[in-house]
């Protein structure tokens, strides 16, 4: 399959569309089968990106070294010209030329890359939030199903109480029901809790050290942060563009998924309100903690 057609099939998916007019019981395994058909593509579409990526970062390396060859030959022909060695200015000039003539192209073929390394990382990211929606939503309908289970054995249950002639041990039955009715009500609860907030339940079965990553999921560049800062403070930062440096990757972010799906945690807030918080506390608090108020 082609990126494009890939990445319109990836980015019009849409879980809710998958599971509408779907019964609960057919519901979990339309589920099951999206996660593991995403699952593998993830994988794979990670692969991918980083190739993509890979060529991007080449490509930018061309175009880099081009800029830094016409800059070499252009600072040659004008030192030639002031030692008066006109033919050796003249040579530097043309092999500045031939490098201008491919600036072009080289820019042209960045630019291209940069677009596929783009979508690739939509795709990507996409696809781990749709990952991690039908997890969400696989939690939920688990939940519904134990819910509608317990309420059928109890009207079962009650079918039968309500059919008995003979009254003997009647308070003992009916202690009995009132039980199972508490037990009922206790695993609602606790199913309602879990539709809500995600399962815990690794923590519980295994406690100690959990690692995972705490964040949004969203790369942001140093200009990002610099005009997020800017905006919280009211003022205008100053900055210097200059050429990466060797060894520089082109982008990296981490990836918060796992901490949604076994914690129920994910960020409330982007950059904008990162900084206008921390901006808010250091502007109060000049001195840091001691003066905290």
């Amino acid at each position: 399959m082609g990126i494009l057609q890939r990445f319109s099939d990836i980015m019009s998916a849409n879980i809710n569309s998958l599971l509408s007019g779907a019964e609960e019981k057919n519901a979990g395994k339309l589920l099951e089968k999206y996660l593991a058909d995403a699952r593998a593509n993830l994988e794979e579409l990670k692969s991918e990106t980083s190739a993509i990526i890979a060529d991007e970062m080449a490509a930018a390396r061309r175009v880099a070294a081009n800029n830094e060859e016409i800059a070499k030959y252009d600072r040659y022909a004008e030192q030639a010209v002031l030692a008066g060695n006109d033919d050796d200015a003249r040579k530097f000039l043309d092999a500045k030329s031939q490098l201008v003539a491919k600036k072009a192209e080289l820019e042209a073929a960045y630019e291209t890359a940069k677009s596929n390394s783009d979508k690739m990382r939509q795709m990507t990211r996409k696809l781990m939030e749709d990952i991690a929606s039908a997890e969400g939503k696989m939690v939920e309908l688990r939940a519904k199903l134990t819910v509608a289970e317990h309420k059928e054995k109890m009207d079962d249950l009650m079918h039968k109480v309500a059919g008995r002639t003979d009254m003997s041990g009647f308070e003992n039955m009916m202690e009995a029901v009132q039980k199972r009715i508490d037990s009922v009500d206790a695993k609602v609860a606790l199913n309602e809790e879990l539709a809500d907030k995600m399962d815990i339940k690794k923590l519980e079965e295994k406690p100690g050290l959990f690692i995972c990553n705490l964040g949004t999921g969203h790369g942001y560049s140093v200009l990002d942060v610099i005009h997020a800062f800017s905006k919280a403070c009211g003022k205008e930062l100053p900055y210097v563009i200059d050429p990466r440096r060797p060894g520089d990757i082109a982008e990296c972010w981490c990836d918060p998924s796992k901490a949604k799906r076994e914690l129920g945690w994910e960020a409330k807030y982007g950059i904008e309100e990162m900084c206008a918080h921390s901006w808010n506390w250091q502007s109060h608090n000049p001195d840091g903690y001691k003066t905290a108020k």
